[in-house]
């Protein structure tokens, strides 16, 4: 109990541990005085039911107990102290083990009320799995017994000493239930969905976000991962839709080149409708959660949240530069002047090409983050101020001075829709490490880096 009071959380926490293990302890000690006192005026033996009747109604008994206690474990350290006292015989405390066993499922299905689909499922598969091996554990229960007496002579356990055997009566029982249904997991999973049907979210609803990972930081955080990546999606759905290209070419294997260079007329996108029903109400939710996790200021968890949250805002400030952009991407995509149609469609190309680059991040281990710095230095290229092709285009009057003044505007949020998208995709769909991300930080190119390869090139 000292090492509670210490300063350090892992020495606090050992002592919270050992007085925990201290208490149960002495819990088991008190149980096992009071049953011995108990014995002197009542002799539990003598209401012993034998047979079948006796391995039901015990099994009920177990159940009955374990949802009152809210704990299987709770049951049977009862069952062990009851049976080391000789106040209960040896079959009806294996029979009480099985109802322990039971009566955990019910346990978890009350707690499973406020969860999510998977977790009702879940807890439906646990009363299935314990249902069915408790009442294989009835009927065999004498080839149970020869089994328990059989391993506990392999061992060294005493013939008399029941409370070991009733340990290694529910190591077997366990095993028993996982080599029965083990073959049969497929089926149940079938089952349990077309049982219990989720609600069909729409894509605007957070789909992995719910009130029962909260307690649990790294749940918490691999959640909002996968929410983010949800709003990374619609976002990448909008911003295709922008440019004029479907999103599942973006997808596909087909030539971006062809894609992008489709005779398809230019249509409007209405972006603040799409914003308003399917990237603000995802965006609210997940600022919401995020100001419930709680996680130490100083640790690795933290640092990961900030990194999360910050990509989501990222992934709604690209959408937004791209209401920007789309007024000019049409009508200049539609010019009859051929200079400015080029400059807007490498715009569409461009944008259309990182997202492709996401995509194989996202689905394909092999590629790393660090091809986005290729991407990149492809935009500081094409940069028409650094490159000096605004002036060319200006001095030989290729473009008028309106066309100059969008163009350079139109560059400035391609670069910045470039790094929003690409430290989006550094963040969700690489590995996260704290020392390997430090690395990779270390390794992807600064703006000035970017500026020295373009000019050696």
């Amino acid at each position: 109990s000292i090492l509670i009071f210490q300063q350090s959380k892992n020495l606090k926490g050992i002592g919270y541990v050992l007085s925990g293990l201290g208490f149960l302890f002495l819990g088991i000690h008190h149980m096992k005085e009071g049953f011995e006192a108990f014995k002197d005026g009542i002799d539990l033996v003598s209401y012993a039911v034998p047979g079948m009747k006796g391995l039901f109604i015990f099994s009920v008994i177990g159940i009955f107990a374990t949802v009152v206690m809210q704990s299987s474990h709770a049951t049977l350290v009862l069952i062990i102290t009851a049976l080391a006292a000789r106040q209960i015989s040896y079959e009806n405390a294996l029979a009480l083990a099985i109802g322990a066993n039971v009566g955990t499922t019910i346990t978890a299905i009350l707690g499973a009320m406020s969860s999510n689909v998977a977790g009702r499922r879940l807890a439906g598969a646990h009363l299935i799995f314990n249902v069915i091996t408790g009442l294989i554990a009835i009927i065999f229960m004498n080839q149970f017994i020869a089994s328990v007496n059989f391993v506990s002579n392999k061992v060294g356990i005493a013939e008399n000493d029941f409370t070991l055997k009733l340990a290694v009566f529910h190591t077997l029982f366990n095993l028993v239930g996982i080599v029965v249904m083990l073959p049969f997991v497929g089926r149940l999973v079938t089952f349990l969905e077309g049982l219990l049907r989720g609600k069909v979210k729409k894509i605007s609803e957070p789909y992995y976000l719910s009130e029962a990972v909260l307690e649990m930081p790294d749940a918490a955080i691999e959640a909002l991962r996968k929410e983010a990546d949800h709003l990374f999606k619609n976002a990448a759905n909008i911003i295709a839709l922008t440019l004029n290209i479907k999103p599942d070419d973006i997808r596909s294997e087909a030539d971006l080149t062809h894609i992008v260079d489709r005779k398809d007329r230019m249509a409007a996108t209405d972006i603040d409708e799409y914003y308003d029903s399917h990237i603000k109400p995802l965006y609210n939710a997940i600022v919401s959660f995020v100001s419930k996790i709680r996680i130490d200021d100083d640790s690795d968890q933290h640092a990961r949240l900030y990194d999360l949250r910050t990509a989501c805002r990222y992934i709604v400030e690209a959408v937004k530069d791209m209401k920007h952009l789309q007024k000019n991407l049409i009508s200049f995509s539609m010019s009859d002047n051929v200079t400015i149609k080029r400059e807007y469609r490498s715009i569409r190309f461009q944008i259309a090409s990182l997202l492709r680059t996401i995509e194989k991040i996202r689905t394909d281990e092999d590629i790393t983050s660090l091809s986005l710095d290729e991407l990149k230095v492809e935009v500081e290229r094409n940069d028409i101020l650094a490159s000096g092709t605004l002036d060319h285009l200006i001095r030989g009057n290729l473009i008028t001075a309106d066309m100059a003044t969008s163009l350079i505007n139109d560059s400035a949020y391609l670069r910045d829709v470039t790094d929003d998208l690409t430290e989006t995709a550094r963040t969700l769909f690489t590995p996260y490490n704290p020392e390997l991300k430090q690395i990779e930080d270390d390794m992807a190119l600064l703006k000035d880096e970017i500026e020295a390869i373009l000019e050696e090139k």
